[in-house]
């Protein structure tokens, strides 16, 4: 009897060696797939004439997406249509003043007590990485690519994009 007990253990470890073996294959063939599909979306989907995703914005009277947002007449046109250089150029305007609000508070007046907390002589820089390298997203993004305006150029000729 205890020789069959054996070779039933045998057998039993055996099996959940395979069953687990099989598993962990199915399991890593499954996500190498899905990695797959993930990255060839959009080939895939124009190919098999299929959307794999959808964006759905619905309105109600409790939470009005769109139907409350008027904007301004100043980037309106006459008919009632956005005017895209108006609208850029208020950017810029709202840019600019953003700019000069924020450089009143690098001046190191210290005489009247309310300047920043630097002692003679030390330097502060304000143009980081994303001042020479733009990148689209936060943190970690793509490289702009395409017609922008580097550091360098809207410090030198006050350039603007249009």
């Amino acid at each position: 009897m205890s020789e069959e007990k054996e070779a039933r253990k045998v057998v039993r470890a055996g099996l959940y060696r395979g069953l687990t073996a099989v598993c962990a294959f199915t399991l890593s063939l499954s996500m190498g797939a899905g990695t797959l599909l993930e990255g060839y979306r959009s080939t895939i989907d124009s190919n098999l004439g299929t959307t794999s995703e959808k964006f759905v914005s619905t309105s109600t009277a409790d939470e009005p997406l769109y139907e409350n947002y008027k904007p301004s007449s100043d980037v309106l046109n006459a008919d009632g249509t956005g005017n895209s250089r108006a609208l850029i150029q208020k950017g810029i305007d709202l840019g600019r003043k953003q700019e000069a609000e924020g450089a009143v508070l690098l001046k190191n007046n210290t005489s009247d007590g309310r300047g920043l907390p630097l002692q003679s002589g030390e330097n502060v820089s304000l143009f980081g990485i994303r001042s020479h390298t733009m990148l689209l997203g936060s943190g970690m993004g793509t490289k702009v690519m395409g017609p922008c305006i580097s550091l360098e150029q809207a410090l030198s000729q006050n350039k603007t994009d249009f």
